[in-house]
């Protein structure tokens, strides 16, 4: 294997003090590798978003955003996947949105939301 580059991760704590709303902001870059037998690189990128206000449990939020690489020679493919998370006092929210690439053009994609009843939870 060789090092394209490394991978780093960061996190970030912020409190945004007119509305009291906290965030977690996460980074987690994979680095960029390519496998010398066959010639594939990949590499991987995340960013997550956690929000909450401290005083309303139903404001939490949690997005998510990966985007996965790989090619060899002229061939460059891509996927980004996105996925918000919320709640209300009866329902949990879920969405997902995946798109993949060829290069720069779009050649699939998908997406869903889904309303799940809390049921008491």
């Amino acid at each position: 294997m060789e090092t394209l580059h490394e991978g780093s991760s960061e996190r970030r704590f912020d409190r945004d003090e007119k509305t009291g709303t906290v965030t977690l902001a996460v980074l987690d870059d994979s680095g960029e590798v390519r496998d010398l037998d066959h010639g594939l690189a990949s590499a991987s990128i995340g960013h997550e978003i956690r929000t909450i206000h401290p005083d309303d449990p139903l404001s939490a939020r949690g997005e998510t955003h990966w985007s996965d690489f790989m090619s060899r020679n002229a061939l460059s493919l891509r996927a980004e996947i996105r996925s918000p998370i919320y709640s209300d006092a009866k329902n949990f929210y879920l969405e997902a949105r995946i798109e993949a690439y060829e290069g720069n053009n779009l050649v699939f994609e998908r997406g869903f939301k889904e309303k799940i009843s809390r049921n008491r939870v």
